[in-house]
């Protein structure tokens, strides 16, 4: 009697007996047993650990395979180590050059005995060095002002490792949040073999949320020049803009969607090319010194003008946008499968524009979202320094003028803690302001932890509201 078994059903055997018969292995024999596998049986394995994320079988087959499956990506997946720290080949932004991000179907993918106390093995490090206080004189010029309400923000702090972020929306492709450094990323990637797309946009209660002026600000890291991030703002008319930044040049297009739901698939954009803009970039991030490093891009829309920056640099501007956008979406074009589009810390924000000095002398406090901190530390973001070259300029031309420097954090955490924490954001701004040439007697800092939300400290809207820094009129 002959028995007949499916394609499926034969696939799944063979990752139980591989995976069995790996475990009864010790780790050296594994590793060159995991050598010897064909190419397509690993590559038919990880489809596999890829599609069961959303899908998952009732099968009792299907159930076995699901636990042999995450020893199996396991066994691909290596401990991360952290990288000896070489001087010279630190560059301008404070990261490693020739880092490397693994495929997310591995990365991505929690281990049967994590623990969920300590995820440094789920862990990619592709920065090692951070400084307390960034380079100042790199941004003496830096122009950017974020606005001075969160509309949206997230750092994926809540989001587990291996899962799509709660906050977003998948309208093409996949993505999973995996930690760079210790910090919770998005990873955008495509199907191995070919080149594909990933649409998500930030999951909204209003579906036009973008304000009259507005900015928007996040950190990208690309690997190479064939993978991209695209910025798409739109309104209800179809009237779209599509802003790419890359090695290349920063690339600035107005496109015609035929109809909204042209907005929810990458076949249906662009459409029609009406203008095109683009400027090259400064020389310190052009070409390769763009690749395999974090990069803050921030952009500023107000009055139809739209400002595009990255790190330090206004790379470009659009005079006349010709439409007002209401909301937004990012895209990556991917050609390489195992170097997926990444980027973390997505801010838009109301305002785009501030009156510091005229609220500093009326009411006596100026409240800013634009001075920003790593998570959970006390390290300011290097583009915390276009508010605070503001306030400094501000007591250069008002010299009588002092104040105190009040850090607040939302309400998750220890209280204590957060109010250590709170403390530690207050003095580090002090600490820039001194550098900057602001006398030390001029200067206080308090934190407060917690202690008087502007906002429900209920919703991520809200936590983001309260996590700010004041400066009060002494």
């Amino acid at each position: 009697m002959k028995i007949h078994f499916s394609k499926n059903c034969i696939a799944s055997i063979s990752v139980v007996i591989l995976i069995l018969s790996a475990e009864s292995l010790n780790a050296q024999t594994a590793d060159q047993t995991i050598k010897n596998i064909p190419d397509n049986v690993k590559q038919n394995a990880a489809n596999k650990a890829a599609s069961t994320s959303n899908s998952l079988s009732n099968t009792a087959i299907d159930s076995v395979t699901n636990k042999a499956l995450k020893g199996f990506t396991g066994l691909f997946k290596k401990k991360a180590k952290t990288p000896k720290v070489d001087s010279t080949k630190i560059n301008s932004s404070g990261n490693q050059d020739n880092t490397f991000i693994p495929n997310p179907i591995f990365a991505g993918t929690v281990p049967a005995n994590n623990n969920s106390n300590n995820s440094s093995n789920n862990n990619i490090s592709l920065n090692s060095s951070h400084n307390t206080i960034p380079n100042i004189a790199a941004y003496n010029n830096y122009d950017f002002r974020a606005g001075d309400k969160i509309i949206f923000e997230d750092e994926f702090a809540s989001d587990a490792d291996g899962e799509f972020p709660t906050h977003w929306n998948l309208l093409e492709g996949q993505g999973v949040i995996n930690k760079i450094d210790g910090i919770s990323s998005f990873l955008l990637s495509s199907t191995p073999g070919m080149r594909s797309y990933s649409m998500v946009s930030p999951f909204m209660s209003n579906a036009s949320y973008l304000t009259a002026n507005f900015s928007v600000e996040f950190d990208q890291y690309l690997t190479s020049s064939n993978n991209k991030l695209i910025l798409f703002m739109y309104d209800n008319t179809g009237n779209v803009l599509g802003v790419i930044v890359s090695g290349e040049n920063v690339h600035y297009n107005f496109l015609k969607a035929s109809s909204a739901k042209d907005l929810l698939t990458s076949a249906g954009l662009p459409l029609q090319d009406d203008s095109k803009l683009m400027n090259a970039l400064p020389n310190a991030i052009a070409g390769t010194n763009f690749y395999n490093t974090w990069h803050h891009i921030a952009m500023a829309y107000k009055n139809d003008q739209l400002k595009i920056y990255v790190d330090q640099y206004r790379v470009l501007v659009i005079p006349h946008c010709g439409f007002k956008p209401t909301a937004l979406e990012c895209r990556s074009n991917t050609y390489d499968a195992d170097k997926p589009v990444v980027f973390k810390n997505f801010k838009i924000a109301d305002g785009a524009q501030m009156n510091m000095l005229g609220s500093i002398m009326t009411t006596g406090k100026f409240v800013t979202h634009g001075i920003g901190f790593d998570v959970n530390k006390s390290v300011l973001k290097p583009e915390s320094m276009g508010v605070i070259n503001d306030v400094v300029k501000q007591m250069q031309d008002n010299p009588t003028l002092n104040l105190e420097i009040d850090g607040y954090t939302d309400s998750d955490g220890n209280a204590d803690a957060n109010i250590t924490l709170s403390q530690q954001r207050a003095d580090a701004v002090r600490d820039a302001m001194i550098q900057s040439g602001i006398d030390a007697s001029r200067l206080t800092s308090k934190g407060f932890g917690a202690a008087k939300p502007i906002a429900p400290n209920t919703t991520q809207e809200g936590k983001a509201e309260n996590r700010r820094v004041e400066f009060i009129k002494k």
